[in-house]
């Protein structure tokens, strides 16, 4: 290797809109940063420990900020590797009318959709998860789509720790392969939009570094159904819940709609805790939805927590490949595990 010294950095985007005031955030001592409902970014980087440098302390997150500014874009596009959280927002609205968007919002999720690309123009490994991964998803040729509507006009959503069953791509991959020896993985929801249609073979996508072509593209994680408050509802149709889009350079798009950082004990049913003022309204899912959403199945496990450590650790060989570098561990600060807001 040519290199021994440089650390491997993550950049995450933060995509959630829902901030707290500077008040809500004194109360818990949070920085700016940090003042996030719904806490993606930190709960996402320490799960990534010390194999990434992910924590700047004068750095934002949130999307308006990071790709609104032009040097805080170029600084992004210098990271090793990407991660797009989840959201308020809506994916598949966005790609059926982005004009619905305010002009600030619009600019910053097609500047996302252009980071996806380069980075991957790059030849670097990018991971979304839930509205994240749906937005990456479209960015690179994926078609959304949205669960059906109650009887109030409301779309469906799944919430709570769900079912999946793990393809046969997916027993192979090297990020989720290791999950194939469960008859059923578990994994915490909230959304009601979801990757519908991958881009096939042979895709041209257009980045800043030049023309790349999908050469592989593979649901990892389906289900069966979508669950309303009725059940299980459309079991004939495998819903993708994961996919891997890889490319001709060598590039590599993680879709994963659970959200693995909050695949653990302590948090398997925050999002659901943290949105009870309408997901349990009668018009949305209604409060025996809203109960069975919170509350942890019996034969569950918190596997797949596991997710974005693996992909960080795969994404970071393939970098050490790719640049000829060897990697040397993050200083990971103990410290912001105090960060993490008890709801």
């Amino acid at each position: 290797m040519e290199n021994e010294s440089q650390v491997f950095t993550a950049e995450i985007i933060d995509f959630n809109p829902k901030r707290m005031t500077p008040e809500e955030a004194s109360l818990f001592g949070l920085p700016p940063q940090f003042a996030d409902k719904r806490q993606y970014p930190l709960r996402i980087g320490i799960q990534l420990g010390e194999s990434a440098q992910w924590y700047e302390s004068n750095h934002s997150w949130f999307y308006q900020d990071t790709l609104a500014d032009s040097e805080q874009y170029l600084r992004l596009l210098q990271k090793d590797s990407l991660i797009l959280t989840g959201s308020g927002h809506s994916a598949h609205k966005y790609q059926e009318n982005p004009e619905l968007f305010s002009e600030q919002d619009k600019r910053s999720l097609d500047q996302a959709c252009m980071a996806v690309r380069d980075f991957l123009g790059e030849g670097k490994w990018v991971f979304g998860t839930c509205f994240g991964g749906q937005l990456g998803a479209y960015a690179v040729g994926c078609t959304l789509g949205r669960l059906p509507e109650n009887e109030y006009g409301n779309a469906v959503t799944e919430a709570g720790l769900l079912e999946h069953e793990l393809t046969e791509a997916g027993r192979n991959d090297e990020v989720f392969g290791y999950l194939r020896e469960q008859e059923t993985v578990w994994a915490p929801h909230l959304h009601s939009d979801y990757v519908a249609e991958l881009p096939k073979v042979g895709t041209v996508i257009l980045t800043a570094s030049g023309p790349i072509s999908v050469v592989k593209a593979e649901p990892l994680l389906i289900r069966h159904g979508y669950a309303d408050r009725f059940g299980i509802k459309d079991t004939a149709w495998p819903y993708i819940h994961a996919a891997v889009i890889e490319f001709s350079n060598g590039a590599r798009y993680y879709h994963s709609q659970p959200h693995p950082e909050m695949a653990t004990k302590d948090s398997y049913n925050f999002l659901s805790r943290q949105n009870k003022s309408w997901l349990a309204k009668e018009e949305e899912m209604g409060e025996a939805y809203y109960n069975k959403a919170i509350s942890l199945p019996y034969q569950s496990n918190f596997s797949y927590a596991e997710i974005l450590p693996r992909f960080i650790r795969e994404a970071r060989t393939f970098r050490e490949r790719q640049t000829s570098t060897l990697f040397v561990d993050a200083v990971f600060n103990q410290e912001l595990l105090r960060f993490l807001v008890a709801a």
